[in-house]
C-alpha cells in the first residue's frame, strides 16, 4: 500500500538488479569475478545510453 500513495518510483533500481541477476544466471560457472565485473559495468552503460 504504502508504494501505491507515495510519489517516488524505484523502477530504475529494479531494472539494475534485474540486469545483475540475468548477469548472474548466465555467467555462472563460466567465467571469474573479473569478467562478471567487466559485463556488469557493460551493461549499466548500455542502459545508460539507451534506457
Amino acid at each position: 500500500m504504502q508504494g501505491i500513495t507515495t510519489p517516488f518510483n524505484s523502477g530504475v533500481n529494479e531494472g539494475r538488479i534485474t540486469d545483475l541477476k540475468l548477469q548472474k544466471r548466465i555467467m555462472t560457472g563460466h567465467a571469474g569475478v573479473p569478467l562478471h565485473c567487466h559485463r556488469v559495468i557493460l551493461m549499466a552503460m548500455l542502459r545508460r545510453c539507451y534506457g
